[in-house]
């Protein structure tokens, strides 16, 4: 775990295993690759962005303080 560790976003990573025959794991991780974000869109304000599944935390704020 301490090799996969990153100063600032901990141990967050996700794995996926594709199991079968034949397959061109090279071709497969370059079109996964791609998907990944650039470091300038990681750095972009997120706020700016729609999330159309948004978390009700303004909701569970209130909540809270009732």
């Amino acid at each position: 775990m301490k090799a996969r560790w990153d100063e600032r976003w901990g141990d967050r990573m996700n794995e996926i295993v594709f199991i079968g025959i034949g397959m061109d794991r090279a071709a497969l991780e370059a079109r996964l690759d791609r998907c990944l974000l650039t470091a300038e869109e990681m750095s972009q304000d997120w706020k700016q962005f729609n999330n159309p599944l948004p978390w009700p935390t303004e909701e569970l704020l209130a909540a809270g303080q009732e």
